[in-house]
């Protein structure tokens, strides 16, 4: 049960009551309730933060105003003994401005709600553009793996294969074919003595 449902029965009950004692008996809930109701706006209007937030509140309190005023309307006409004028004020001003009350309070949930939505959805685009980014990139880097696989690969292969050739052309007589080796490493150097031995026989 909310606040101001809370607050509506109360007011109701003594409206509609001929005990003069009920309105003392609940007048310290009454301020407390009040008190509560004010710390509560205060720490809500401390964390709006958007201009939209602030415009529901602003509307919700002055909705809350209105219920107040019209509480102590229906109070004093209840106290006078104008009992009749009481109930016409709870019908037609205090009931309308708890509704109206209540309307800005759901109105803000409805707004942080969406807010919070939106938020979830962003957070959700970003996570699943960063996948595809790193999808992307985990794709390059696999390609650029591959590639220097390939080559580190043909730069060995190739000039064996060359020494390989070279090797079977001498054994089988043809001592015509020479080896050129621009490599300056371990297989380079095998081609270069190759190369050399192949000039010795010569």
């Amino acid at each position: 049960v909310s606040n101001s449902e809370v607050s509506v029965r109360r007011t109701a009950a003594i409206i509609k009551s001929s005990d003069p004692v009920l309105e003392t008996y609940f007048a310290d809930e009454q301020k407390a309730s009040s008190k509560r109701s004010a710390e509560l706006s205060t720490q809500i209007t401390a964390l709006l933060q958007s201009p939209a937030e602030k415009a529901v509140w602003q509307k919700t309190n002055a909705a809350r105003a209105d219920f107040l005023t019209s509480r102590g309307l229906v109070m004093q006409a209840k106290k006078d003994g104008q009992a009749e004028q009481a109930s016409q004020l709870f019908d037609q001003r205090f009931v309308p401005a708890v509704k109206s009350m209540d309307d800005g309070l759901q109105s803000l949930l409805e707004f942080q709600q969406k807010a919070i939505d939106d938020t979830a959805s962003g957070i959700t685009a970003i996570y699943q553009t960063s996948r595809l980014w790193l999808l992307a990139l985990a794709m390059v880097a696999l390609a650029c793996a591959i590639s220097c696989a390939w080559l580190l690969s043909n730069s060995i292969t190739r000039p064996l294969h060359q020494a390989a050739v070279l090797a079977k052309n001498v054994a089988g007589g043809d001592l015509t074919i020479s080896l050129a080796s621009r490599s300056r490493d371990e297989i380079g150097d095998l081609s270069l003595e190759t190369q050399a031995k192949l000039l010795r026989v010569l």
